[in-house]
């Protein structure tokens, strides 16, 4: 279960700052799969997956304007979305 954020979260950031989306979770072990406009998202060059304790975090390194959308937290029995704006 994610227990935090408790809501959606709406962002609205510039080029090209680095950016940080975050969920805590209820159990440090819990497997969490993050989403990008409904795809899965695979650590690459600007982008990276962290685990720490019980947060999951996804980094973009630079953003980019095509780095823009809906981006998903997903575990098996909850989820939070995060809608990015990037200008």
């Amino acid at each position: 279960m994610i227990v935090y954020p408790k809501e959606d979260v709406h962002l609205d950031r510039h080029v090209p700052e680095e950016i940080v989306l975050s969920c805590e979770l209820s159990r440090p072990n819990g497997k969490v799969t993050w989403l990008k406009d409904g795809q899965k998202l695979q650590e690459r060059e600007n982008i990276k997956l962290k685990t720490e304790g019980p947060y999951r975090r996804l980094k973009i390194l630079h953003s980019r304007v095509e780095d823009s959308g809906e981006y998903v937290c997903d575990t098996a029995d909850d989820s939070k979305f995060f809608y990015l704006s990037i200008k």
